[in-house]
C-alpha cells in the first residue's frame, strides 16, 4: 500500500477522546464547547478547559477545530461571536459553522479567522462549494451524499480544501438536516438536541408489500479501503464521526485508518477491531457505491461474531467460541439478524437476558481486553537534554525537541567539599519526566566532575526546563483580529450577483396544473413556487410557461452529478423566479429573482438573504418582511437513497410510489421528484396549519404549499375551514 498524505481528523467528545485520538496518530481534532455545537448531548469543553485542550494538542502537533455548527437565534449570535474570538485567541486553527448569518457576523468582525463549512450547510456539488467560497471559507465538509465525480469537480473548479466523512454514523437525512425532532418535541437536530427517531422501528407499507424494522436506520460507514480513490478526487481531511462514542472507539478507528494512511497493510483483525469499536450493519461505503444503506434488522451496536450457543440449562448458556472471551465482555445473541439477548460475560456458561435458543450467534460488542489496551497506550515527545555542571559558574540545561529548542540557567554551582555529583544522578534528575508530554531520547552531560549541586536544584531546574518547552512547541503565532472600524471587511461575503426579488405577499407551492386550476378560483395574481415531481418532463415546462412571471422555480435542496444541467436548462427563460432551498442554488439563480427557502432554515436576521421564508424551526416571525410557512405538508428529511428500492427493489419502479411508515403515535408519507437522478422526502401525515397564529399576530407574508394536496384541500385551506394539523411548535421553546 502507498502512504496517503492528507490530514486525519478525529472526533473528541471529552478531554480522554483528546487524548486517545492524539496517542493513535490524528493529525486534527475537531470538538465543541459547553454551547452551539451539534452534539449537545457530549461532555465538550468549557472556554476554560479549551485553552489546556489546544495547548496539549499543539504541543503533539495536532489542530483543532471548533464546532460552531448549529443554527443560531439573533440573541445568541453576539455570545457565540465572544466564544469564537476567545478559542481563537487560545489558538484554535478553524471553526466549523452552519448558519449563514453567524458566518456573516465572523467576516464583518473578524475577518482574519478560519471557517470550515459544516457539513450541515449540504456543500455537496460545485455550485455550493462557489457559494461557500465567496462567503470567505477555506474548507468545506462535503455531505456524506456527495459522489467522487463531484468531489473532483469541487477541487478542480475552486481549490478549496474538502474534508470528507470516511467513517462512523450516517444520518438517513440529507446532511443531517432533520426537522422529525423539533416536529415531535421542539428538541432540534439542527441546534444539537437531535432524539434520533431514525433510529426507531416502523411499520412500513410500500403498495401491497408490508414490513417492520428500522427502516430509516442506515448502516455506519466505513471506507478504509477506499482512502486512496477518495485523495485522488481531491479529498484533503478524512474526518471519523463519532463526538458521543467512546474512548475506545476514537482510539482504535484512528490508530487503523493512521495504519491505513501510513501506507501499512490493514489485517483481518484491525477489520475485526474497527467493528468492535462501533458497528452499525457490518459497515458500507456510503454513496459512493449507489445507495443501499439501510439496516433494518437492528439499529445498535453489533460488534463481532464470537461463536454460537450450545446450550441452555438452569438460566445460563453455554457458548462455543470461535474467539475468546473473558469476564466482563459485552455481548448480543442474534437470531436471523434480530438482537434476541444480552449478557455480560460471567464465565462459561454465562446468565444472560432474554429470548436466547440454542444456534444463536453470538456476537461481542466491548471488550475487556480492548478497553485495558487503549488505556495502556501513551505518546512521548522525544527530546535531546545537555546539561553543562561546572564550579563556579551557573548550571546550564538546554531542550531540544525538533526545530524547537531552549535554554535556562540555575544558581552557580559549589566546589563539592566530600563526593561531587555523578553523571548518574544528573541523568536520573533530567530524564524524570513524570506526566509530562516528553521523554529523554539522548542526553549529554558535560560534568566537570568536581561540583556539588543538591538533586532537588536539578530537579527545579528540569522543571523549569520542561514548562518552557511546552509554551514554545504549544505556542501559537499571535492573531491579529482587524477592528470593527474596517468598513469594507463585509464585502468578502457578497454574493455581487445575486438579484434578490420583490414578491406578493402570499407565496403558493404546487406541482402540477391541476392545483393551480384550484389555486386559481381563489388568488390568481401571486407568484407561484413551481416544485414538480418530474423536473425535466413537458408538463413542468408548460406549468412554467402557463405562470410566465409569476413562476418561480423551486431549486431542490439535493441535485448531485447531472441534476444542476436539467435545472440550467429549466431556468433559461429570465422571467422565472428562483427559489434556492441549498446554497448551491444562488449560482445557478445568476440572472433571475431569487427567493430564499426554508430549506436553508434561517433562524437569524444576519444573513443578508434578500426575500426569505424563514426556517420551519422558527419559533416566531423574525420579521415583518419575512415569509412564514403557513399551511403544509412539510418535507421532514431528504433522501439520496430509495425507500422503495429498500422493500422491493428496483423492478416495476414507476418513480411514483405509495411509502408509508408509522409508529405508536402517527406517520409519514414519501414524496418522491426526479431531476437527473431520483430523490425522496419524508413528509408527515397532518400538515403544518399556521393561520390562526399568523391571523393573531396580523402577519400577512406567507407560504401555502400545496403540494399533496388535492383541490378540496386547497379549498378549504382558502376559505379558512378547519383541518387536522399540527403547529410545529410555533411559539414554543426551540432548543
Amino acid at each position: 500500500m502507498r502512504k496517503i498524505d492528507a490530514e486525519l481528523l478525529a472526533p473528541v467528545g471529552d478531554k480522554q477522546a483528546l487524548r486517545a485520538a492524539v496517542i493513535n496518530g490524528a493529525n486534527a481534532v475537531y470538538l465543541a464547547l459547553d454551547k452551539f455545537g451539534a452534539r449537545a448531548k457530549a461532555e465538550n469543553f468549557t472556554l476554560e478547559t479549551l485553552k489546556d485542550a489546544v495547548a496539549y494538542a499543539h504541543t503533539h502537533g495536532v489542530k483543532v477545530y471548533i464546532a460552531v455548527n448549529t443554527l443560531l437565534h439573533d440573541a445568541e449570535i453576539a455570545e457565540a461571536l465572544a466564544r469564537i474570538r476567545t478559542a481563537w485567541e487560545y489558538g484554535a486553527d478553524a471553526f466549523i459553522v452552519q448558519d449563514v448569518g453567524l458566518i456573516y457576523e465572523i467576516r464583518r468582525t473578524m475577518p482574519g479567522v478560519v471557517l470550515h463549512a459544516s457539513t450541515q450547510m449540504g456543500i455537496h456539488n460545485v455550485e455550493g462549494a462557489v457559494f461557500a467560497q465567496q462567503l470567505g471559507i477555506k474548507r468545506v465538509v462535503l455531505s456524506r451524499e456527495t459522489p467522487i465525480s463531484d468531489i473532483r469537480a469541487i477541487k478542480e473548479k475552486t481549490g478549496l480544501e474538502i474534508e470528507y466523512f470516511v467513517h462512523g454514523a450516517l444520518c438517513v437525512a440529507f446532511s443531517g438536516n432533520c426537522l422529525i425532532s423539533s416536529m415531535v418535541s421542539g428538541l432540534s437536530g439542527n441546534r444539537g438536541r437531535c432524539l434520533q427517531l431514525c433510529r426507531k422501528k416502523y411499520q412500513v407499507q410500500c403498495e401491497n408489500a408490508c414490513a417492520e424494522g428500522y427502516y430509516l436506520s442506515p448502516k455506519d460507514i466505513c471506507m478504509i479501503d477506499r482512502l486512496q480513490e477518495l485523495r485522488e478526487a481531491g479529498v484533503d481531511s478524512f474526518k471519523i464521526e463519532g463526538r458521543l462514542r467512546k474512548v475506545e472507539y476514537v482510539a482504535e478507528v484512528t490508530r487503523i485508518y493512521r495504519k491505513a494512511l501510513d501506507g501499512e497493510s490493514v489485517s483481518n483483525h484491525d477489520r475485526d477491531m474497527l467493528r468492535l469499536a462501533f458497528n452499525r450493519g457490518d459497515f458500507c461505503p456510503g454513496y459512493l457505491d449507489g445507495n443501499n444503506l439501510i439496516y433494518p434488522t437492528m439499529q445498535g451496536h453489533k460488534g463481532i461474531r464470537v461463536g454460537r450457543v450450545s446450550a441452555i440449562r438452569n438460566g445460563e448458556a453455554s457458548l462455543s467460541l470461535e474467539k475468546p472471551l473473558q469476564r466482563g465482555d459485552g455481548v448480543k445473541f442474534l437470531r436471523n439478524d434480530l438482537e434476541i439477548g444480552t449478557a455480560l460475560i460471567s464465565g462459561n456458561p454465562t446468565t444472560y437476558a432474554g429470548n436466547v435458543r440454542v444456534g444463536d450467534s453470538v456476537w461481542c460488542t466491548s471488550s475487556v481486553a480492548l478497553s485495558a489496551e487503549v488505556s495502556a497506550r501513551n505518546k512521548k515527545i522525544p527530546i535531546q537534554a545537555k546539561i553543562i555542571v561546572r564550579a563556579g559558574s551557573a548550571v546550564e540545561l538546554s531542550l531540544t525537541s525538533g526545530e524547537h529548542a531552549i535554554c535556562v540557567y540555575g544558581d552557580p554551582v559549589a566546589c563539592a567539599k566530600n563526593a561531587p555529583i555523578t553523571d548518574a544522578d544528573i541523568a536520573t534528575a533530567v530524564s524524570k519526566m513524570g506526566d509530562t508530554e516528553f521523554a529523554v531520547s539522548e542526553i549529554v552531560i558535560d560534568n566537570d566532575g568536581q561540583s556539588f549541586i543538591a538533586k532537588s536544584a536539578l530537579n527545579g531546574l528540569r522543571r523549569k526546563a520542561v514548562e518552557q518547552l511546552l509554551n514554545v512547541i504549544s505556542a501559537k503565532n499571535d492573531v491579529k483580529i482587524a477592528s470593527n472600524s474596517n468598513n469594507d471587511t463585509h464585502r468578502i461575503c457578497d454574493i455581487s450577483r445575486i438579484q434578490y426579488g420583490e414578491f406578493s405577499k402570499h407565496l403558493y407551492i404546487i406541482e402540477n396544473v391541476e392545483q393551480l386550476n384550484a389555486l386559481r378560483q381563489f388568488d390568481s395574481a401571486a407568484n407561484v413556487i413551481v416544485s414538480p415531481k418530474r423536473y425535466g418532463d413537458r408538463a413542468t415546462r408548460e406549468l412554467l410557461e402557463l405562470l410566465g412571471n409569476r413562476a418561480i422555480l423551486e431549486l431542490p435542496v439535493l441535485a448531485s452529478g447531472k441534476d444542476t444541467e436539467v435545472l440550467r436548462d429549466l431556468l433559461q427563460d429570465a422571467r422565472i423566479g428562483v427559489c434556492v432551498q441549498n446554497p448551491y442554488g444562488y449560482a445557478l439563480a445568476e440572472g433571475h429573482a431569487v427567493l430564499s427557502g426554508f430549506g436553508l432554515n434561517i433562524l437569524n436576521r444576519k444573513a443578508e438573504v434578500g426575500a426569505f421564508i424563514q426556517s420551519l424551526e422558527a419559533s416566531q416571525v423574525l420579521d415583518a418582511n419575512a415569509y412564514v410557512y403557513a399551511f403544509g405538508y412539510a418535507p421532514l428529511m431528504t433522501f439520496k437513497h430509495c425507500p422503495r428500492k429498500t422493500l422491493l427493489g428496483c423492478a416495476n419502479c414507476k418513480q411514483d410510489f405509495d411509502y408509508r411508515l408509522r409508529d405508536e403515535k402517527g406517520a409519514f408519507f414519501i414524496r418522491h421528484y426526479r431531476m437527473h437522478e431520483c430523490y425522496a422526502q419524508l413528509l408527515n401525515e397532518k400538515p403544518v396549519c399556521l393561520t390562526e397564529e399568523l391571523d393573531r399576530l396580523g402577519h400577512s407574508r406567507r407560504v401555502y404549499d400545496f403540494r399533496n394536496c388535492d383541490s378540496s384541500t386547497i379549498e378549504s385551506v382558502m376559505l379558512g375551514r378547519d383541518l387536522a394539523h399540527v403547529h410545529f411548535n410555533f411559539h414554543k421553546k426551540l432548543v
